[in-house]
């Protein structure tokens, strides 16, 4: 499904057991920035937004994506993100789509 109005800019990367974070938007991003997650693997994963690289993650504190689903969060101050499968061993592509 295309969004409207979204101008993307995307990044893929590996979603591994251990949560690790990535800057989503260097500096500060326009207050209707929103990015898509894709879970391209086989694993759920769990996500969470923050606002410096201190964010952490579990599978019990994050918004939990399946396998193979989606989802859009709004951006505003928390420029970073955490990502993890919750299990040692495990891992999961995930497309990040920024955009406004």
């Amino acid at each position: 499904m295309a969004l409207p109005y979204f101008t993307p800019d995307t990044s893929v990367g590996t979603c591994a057991g251990a949560a690790s974070s990535a800057v989503l938007l260097p500096g500060t991003p326009s207050i209707d920035a929103i990015v898509l997650i894709t879970n391209l693997g086989n694993n759920h994963i769990a996500v969470k937004l923050g606002a410096s690289n201190a964010v952490t993650v579990t599978m019990s504190t994050g918004v939990i994506i399946q396998a193979g689903g989606q989802l859009a969060l709004g951006i505003g101050a928390n420029t970073w993100i955490a990502l993890t499968t919750g299990s040692p061993g495990t891992s999961s592509t995930v497309n990040l789509t920024t955009g406004t």
